[in-house]
């Protein structure tokens, strides 16, 4: 008996302590979403891409970019960025970006030009591709941007009512849809035209709002800084944004009426949201979608290309 007490205490000795479970019950952070790093930025050799990309770098950010293998990278020139080679129309290649390394955010702020042209639903299923690999990796916000006018939002929009029709508007208005039902904190932000190239540079006047019948002006740097504005922006998640310069007017199709609010946000638009454009934080938004309830089946005019 002697010996078995001896024994017993021995053994307990040399082994660990065994603590119970049920002691902890917080549940550590996902692994992929501890670790992630950087930006995954498709559309980032096109012209508004290209812009988001010098901020991202300049201000010290990881960024890769999602390109075609022909697509030009002389837009980048100089750049601190690292590439990965796909075809937003091939949902493999994206899937493969994606598992490249755990990404915090992705950007899509890609144009249908060239070959894609003719692929039927482009926005809705490189949109779609891109939540569900981002769901799935951990990314914590998806930033979209898309067009005035996309889906439902031509009958919003004064301006845009009476405009002719456009595949182009509808499927970027799917888009949309595939992104808010995708399960990843999103952020959309519509622009209407740019000015011609070559573009002024950014104007600091520009600025979101959630009233989503407003239409006007943008240039890409604008839009770019924007994008900066609510990246990792918890007040802005859920949310679709207007990005609009309201005294800006070097495009002679942007009609006649002014967009409202000249020289800022009024006082209505910034109780629901809307700030200026520099590096502004809109902390005490609340986090919730600024859609209408959009679907999307309506078509018009594609108010302006990234």
């Amino acid at each position: 008996m002697k010996r078995r007490l001896l024994f017993l205490l021995l053994v307990g000795m040399l082994l660990p302590p065994i603590v119970p479970a049920v002691l902890d019950n917080t549940q550590p952070e996902s692994s992929q979403q501890a670790a992630c790093r950087g930006i995954l930025l498709f559309g980032g050799t096109g012209r508004l891409g290209a812009s988001i990309a010098r901020l991202l770098a300049s201000a010290g950010e990881p960024v890769t970019v999602f390109r075609r293998s022909s697509s030009p990278q002389d837009r980048l020139d100089g750049l601190n960025v690292r590439y990965v080679v796909g075809d937003l129309a091939d949902e493999r290649s994206i899937s493969a970006a994606f598992d490249a390394q755990p990404f915090c955010a992705a950007i899509d702020a890609s144009a249908q030009r060239g070959a894609s042209n003719s692929v039927q639903h482009f926005y809705e299923n490189a949109a779609r591709w891109i939540v569900q690999n981002a769901k799935r990796t951990g990314v914590r916000q998806f930033i979209l941007h898309g067009s005035i006018g996309a889906g439902d939002n031509r009958d919003e929009v004064p301006a845009l009512r009476d405009a002719p029709a456009s595949d182009r508007l509808i499927d970027k208005g799917r888009a949309e849809q595939a992104v808010i039902a995708g399960g990843v904190p999103y952020t959309i932000i519509r622009h209407g035209l740019v000015p011609y190239d070559p573009q002024p540079p950014a104007t600091g006047r520009a600025y979101l709002t959630p009233d989503l019948t407003t239409w006007g002006e943008i240039t890409r740097d604008d839009l770019a800084i924007l994008t900066l504005d609510v990246l990792g922006n918890p007040a802005r998640f859920n949310r679709i944004y207007h990005a609009i310069d309201p005294q800006l007017r070097l495009r002679r199709d942007a009609g006649t009426d002014l967009p409202r609010s000249i020289g800022g946000p009024s006082t209505d638009e910034r109780k629901a949201g809307a700030t200026a454009v520099r590096g502004a934080r809109d902390s005490d938004a609340k986090s919730e979608p600024a859609h209408s309830d959009t679907q999307t089946t309506t078509d018009q005019p594609d108010p302006g290309q990234p």
